[in-house]
């Protein structure tokens, strides 16, 4: 059973990455830009609280692909079973949002701050809206392993709660326990990633937004390299 909570703890932390982007704005914008100026803001904002559905109404879907950040949650869900080596396991709607909600604590902690420059520039119908972003540098792997070893000793040691997960495993199969296992820890594993990201250098980030009104409403059609793929942050694969 230790075996497998330690698994299970990995494959948690490497479902989740501590990818660094969004923010709160507060950037200024004239009559001519409040709208792209808007826009921008807006991203940002919705980026910084995790809320990626928020973010995708700011986007083109051509955009919101680059990103990555359609179905986060359903994208968190399947690469997290998908690490586990049981695809087959279908996770509850409870675990999937204890899973989000783990992804969304992360990403509100790793942005120090994020502004729009006031400074937009426009041309042939497009708004080149120019910011920054501030984020915690992405913790040395040794220090969150060291976390993971130490929660895994903790949980191990609860003989109550291990023979809890044996029995919901062996009445109601191992999916049935993940559930209950990734709902007891999602918590206490987020406040110790966050304690060791606020202990991080930070670096800023300059970035650049391209906007234009599509459809009647503004919308983001292209974003500068360094903001990545968010996804990326995600793969276990990769990590």
């Amino acid at each position: 059973m230790k075996r497998k909570v330690l698994a299970l703890m990995l494959a948690l932390c490497l479902t989740i990455g501590l990818a660094a982007c969004g923010g709160s704005t507060k950037g200024g914008s004239s009559a001519d830009t409040s709208g792209a100026s808007e826009c921008a803001e807006g991203f940002l904002s919705a980026v910084d609280k995790g809320d990626y559905d928020g973010a995708c109404g700011y986007c083109t879907d051509e955009v919101q692909d680059a990103l990555g950040i359609k179905d986060v949650s359903g994208q968190i869900a399947e690469q997290f079973t998908a690490s586990l080596g049981s695809s087959d396991i279908e996770l509850s709607k409870e675990s999937e949002a204890a899973l989000n909600d783990f992804a969304v604590k992360i990403l509100d902690n790793m942005v120090k701050e994020a502004s729009v420059s006031s400074d937009i520039s426009e041309k042939d119908g497009e708004f080149e809206v120019p910011g920054t972003i501030t984020f915690y540098n992405t913790p040395d792997t040794n220090k969150v392993n060291t976390m993971i070893q130490d929660q895994v000793t903790a949980m191990t040691s609860d003989a109550e709660k291990i023979a809890a997960y044996q029995k919901v495993a062996q009445e109601d199969g191992m999916g049935a326990m993940y559930d209950m296992m990734i709902q007891d820890m999602m918590p206490t594993l987020a406040d110790g990633f966050i304690k060791i990201i606020k202990a991080e250098k930070t670096t800023k980030e300059e970035i650049s937004l391209t906007i234009k009104e599509v459809d009647g409403s503004y919308k983001i059609v292209k974003t500068s390299d360094n903001l990545g793929n968010f996804s990326d942050g995600i793969n276990p694969v990769s990590q």
